[in-house]
């Protein structure tokens, strides 16, 4: 009986070391792939690069309402000889929703990028950010503070 009991032990141990290394091998395969992904993401054509310029960048509420919802325009122009097409606006937290052009803007045309902050679950002084891609040189960081009191 005791044979049985070590033979079944050993059998599970190998068993989940097999399993184990089978986990291992797909974890390193997704690892290159996803480092695959990123190399051929940075591989940017910077022929189609073109230039903006924001009338502001950081913004300051001053006080918020505690439980409210605020939000600002940051306005641009295209100022390169490319149409500027904005990939993303990622926010730093899940408090920030942006709203920005889908659309390619043309050279010398001018939009806007906003940002909505709900102060929800917040108090005191914030400062919060939101990060644009688009077809430039580098990102753009858009910045907000503001400070959040009851009313």
């Amino acid at each position: 009986m005791k044979y049985i009991f070590y033979f079944l032990i050993l059998f599970l141990v190998g068993f989940s070391c097999k399993n184990k290394n089978k986990i291992e091998e797909i974890s390193t395969e997704n690892t290159l792939a996803l480092n695959d992904d990123r190399i051929s993401s940075s591989k940017i054509d910077s022929t189609n690069f073109t230039e903006i310029k924001f009338k502001e960048t950081d913004f300051s509420y001053g006080i918020i309402p505690i439980n409210s919802k605020v939000h600002h325009y940051y306005v641009f122009t295209n100022t390169g000889t490319k149409p500027l097409t904005i990939s993303n606006v990622a926010p730093s937290c899940g408090c920030t929703v942006p709203k920005y052009p889908t659309k390619p803007i043309l050279p010398g045309e001018s939009d806007s990028i906003m940002l909505e902050f709900n102060s929800e679950n917040f108090s005191g002084e914030i400062h919060k950010s939101a990060t644009l891609t688009a077809n430039i040189k580098e990102p753009i960081i858009l910045k907000f503070s503001g400070n959040i009191q009851n009313k």
